[in-house]
């Protein structure tokens, strides 16, 4: 918490609760508005008491368990409900994505952009879309590179050849 502020913190993001009095559920749990981690240990805590007293196995990595919200809790829409992905998004990957891609129709001349857009893209998680839009504009700025060095060979040889 921020000291006199009241503001939880995520312990998994490092993202600021805006409103802790009204908590974002997702299938039963409390998470953050960010990264959807669990952000109620102590449920989690007797969860894991619950199931090895009854002997049942561990929930597979990543899985939602359904649990009790302690205390009143403000239903909020779920992402889905939301319009929003339940996965976090890298916007500038995409987006350097979508400018590599559109490099290829443009015959490269757009493709540095996208290199640049998703190389920035590379410094945030998840990386998927930035490393194949990397790949992408990079080989798009190649593409522009051997021609532009063509041209100018092809230009040299033209007005300095005669």
């Amino acid at each position: 918490m921020f000291p006199g502020t009241g503001m939880k913190i995520c312990t998994h993001c490092g993202a600021g609760i805006l409103e802790p009095n009204k908590p974002w559920i997702h299938r039963g749990k409390i998470v953050c508005r960010r990264c959807f981690e669990n952000l109620s240990p102590k449920i989690a805590a007797s969860n894991q008491a619950q199931r090895s007293a009854a002997h049942l196995p561990p929930p597979s990595p990543g899985a939602w368990t359904k649990s009790a919200t302690p205390g009143p809790v403000v239903r909020q829409d779920s992402p889905q409900e939301a319009g929003e992905s339940a996965r976090p998004l890298n916007g500038y990957g995409l987006a350097g994505l979508i400018i590599a891609v559109m490099g290829i129709f443009c015959a490269g001349l757009v493709s540095p952009i996208g290199l640049v857009m998703s190389l920035v893209g590379l410094r945030f998680r998840p990386r998927g879309l930035a490393i194949i839009a990397t790949i992408i504009a990079a080989l798009g700025t190649a593409y522009l590179i051997f021609w532009i060095s063509l041209d100018i060979i092809a230009w040299r040889q033209l007005h300095h050849g005669r």
